[in-house]
């Protein structure tokens, strides 16, 4: 009788060895809406051209965090410097983009990703460049926003060591990031 209770119990100490050792592992990362802006700092001011005749400069990116989206709203400010004929004429604006953010194991990490354009203010420009003033920068504001990395994982980000993970859920609370990464 001893020895089945003891191979019960031995039997019960290694299943529980076993769930413990195997449970999916998790790390819940915090990156602040301090931490991201300082990144988007660091990346701007950015110039694009197009055609010879378009020039926009983003600058001072300013990030906020939508208590109820998992998004991050970005706005830039805008400068278009339209050169034709000779002459060359410069508009000031913002543009309002939406977006979410990516990890990338490979690199260790985050990116905004798939912005989403909301609007595109500049104003006073000519009728006939408008259409394609809004275009351009649009264009130009997502594919600069998808490559400027938000946050790097560090060393001091032991427990990320252990395991490549992978983004399991992110969350905007309390104007912060809630990124899970796990197996």
């Amino acid at each position: 009788m001893k020895k089945i209770i003891i191979a019960a119990l031995v039997l019960c100490i290694g299943i529980a060895a076993a769930f413990s050792f195997f449970r999916p592992m998790q790390y819940t990362l915090v990156i602040t809406q301090q931490q991201i802006n300082e990144a988007l700092q660091k990346k701007f001011p950015i110039t694009k051209k197009h055609l010879k005749i378009f020039h926009i400069t983003y600058s001072n990116p300013r990030l906020t965090l939508p208590p109820d989206s998992n998004r991050l709203d970005v706005v830039l400010d805008a400068e278009v410097e339209l050169s034709a004929l000779g002459a060359s004429k410069k508009f000031g604006g913002t543009v309002h983009a939406s977006s979410a953010i990516d990890y990338r194991n490979e690199t260790k990490q985050f990116f905004l990703s798939k912005p989403e354009i909301s609007k595109v203010e500049i104003p006073e420009v000519p009728e006939q460049f408008l259409d394609k003033v809004v275009s351009f920068a649009s264009n130009a504001a997502r594919e600069h926003l998808e490559q400027v990395p938000v946050y790097t994982l560090t060393a001091k980000d032991t427990k990320m060591a252990a395991v490549k993970m992978l983004l399991k859920d992110l969350k905007v609370k309390n104007g912060e990031v809630h990124v899970t990464l796990g197996l």
